[in-house]
């Protein structure tokens, strides 16, 4: 049989079922641990005050991000209560932090108006330690290459050849480490993009989604306006997929506007056409949750299914033609094109969060 075209995307939760940790209380401890090479930002200390739950994931980094420049209250607010959140976290940071202010905080430009390109800059200054962190990471896990082989052949078919879109830094889809069944990730993969920037070429990046209300000047904080910046441009769609598959990524908000490109790129409401180009079978979509877990079976299931409709929920209030929109998710069911497949563990003690 030929090989069959399937897109993958890619998040988080797959790095930290390979056992690599990625996450964002390991990066903070880590900071924590590292204050002097942590260089600590108007963002760590941000993040810091106002993410405290052990179970945040990336996306509630940039959640906050969004929050943050959705107002500008809430952004020259900072500015005067930078001692209060010295008092809420260790004195390292608060002394560190207070001399960052001093330091560096042209907090205004023009006539008063916030100088965005200054917060813009300390959060580069976070993702480059956010980088190092993980550099560190994938350097000292011998393991991490071949679970990332394991757990790709859990999902992939014999006749499928994988075009991956990668939102995590790390790219471990060359690997030359074969599984128990002598696959090798090589022999999988044909192409994969990092649509946020990788660790080797050092120009990872965090934002907020496109289409959200931002204050004036706000928008060069968007992932679309920050990847503008980036050389190199390239093609991560290929021209026909029969499945997009998912697996790890928290499915938020702050990147509906790359899955819903995805999604218009394929027709996935139904029809003929894929790229302006006839087809002859409809795309479907699986998503896949590993069951970390089996005592939090029954709520893995409940928040990936939660995650999956409010995607599509959203996506289809976009639809041009509102009454398809509604009945999206309804029709991608009685048509066996949506599935939500549960993984067991493949035993990388790492706790998944995808």
């Amino acid at each position: 049989m030929a090989d069959r075209s399937v897109l993958m995307i890619i998040g988080n939760g797959f790095d930290l079922q390979c056992g690599l940790k990625s996450g964002y209380e390991d990066f903070f401890d880590w900071l924590d641990k590292n204050t002097s090479v942590a260089n600590t930002t108007v963002w760590t200390i941000n993040f810091l005050t106002n993410l405290t739950s052990k179970n945040q994931l990336w996306a509630d980094v940039e959640s906050n991000l969004l929050e943050a420049l959705s107002s500008r209250y809430t952004m020259k607010r900072w500015e005067s209560e930078s001692s209060s959140r010295q008092s809420r976290l260790n004195d390292d940071y608060g002394r560190n932090m207070g001399e960052h202010i001093r330091r560096k905080a042209p907090m205004t430009s023009g006539e008063g108006s916030l100088d965005m390109y200054w917060y813009l800059d300390e959060l580069i200054t976070f993702e480059r330690r956010f980088a190092q962190y993980l550099k560190e990471q994938v350097e000292s896990n011998t393991s991490y290459l071949p679970n990332a082989t394991k757990l790709m052949n859990l999902m992939i078919e014999d006749n499928e050849k994988v075009n991956i879109i990668n939102f995590n830094y790390t790219n471990p889809f060359n690997s030359d480490s074969p599984n128990s069944e002598g696959r090798q990730l090589k022999d999988i993969v044909s192409e994969v993009t990092n649509v946020h920037g990788t660790l080797d070429d050092n120009n990872n990046i965090f934002g907020v989604d496109a289409t959200a209300q931002l204050e004036n000047g706000a928008h060069i904080f968007t992932k679309t306006y920050r990847k503008m910046l980036q050389d190199s441009p390239s093609r991560a769609l290929p021209w026909h997929v029969h499945k997009i598959k998912f697996y790890g990524h928290s499915l938020g908000s702050a990147d509906y506007s790359y899955f819903h490109s995805i999604f218009d790129n394929y027709n996935l409401y139904g029809g003929d056409l894929a790229f302006g180009q006839p087809r002859n079978e409809q795309v479907e979509l699986q998503f896949y949750f590993t069951v970390y877990d089996e005592s939090k079976k029954i709520e893995i299931t409940r928040n990936a299914t939660e995650r999956v409709h409010n995607l599509i929920t959203a996506y289809g209030a976009t639809l041009d033609n509102k009454d398809k929109g509604k009945n999206l998710l309804h029709k991608l069911l009685l048509e066996g094109r949506l599935k939500i497949e549960l993984l067991d563990d493949i035993g990388a003690n790492a706790e998944c969060k995808g």
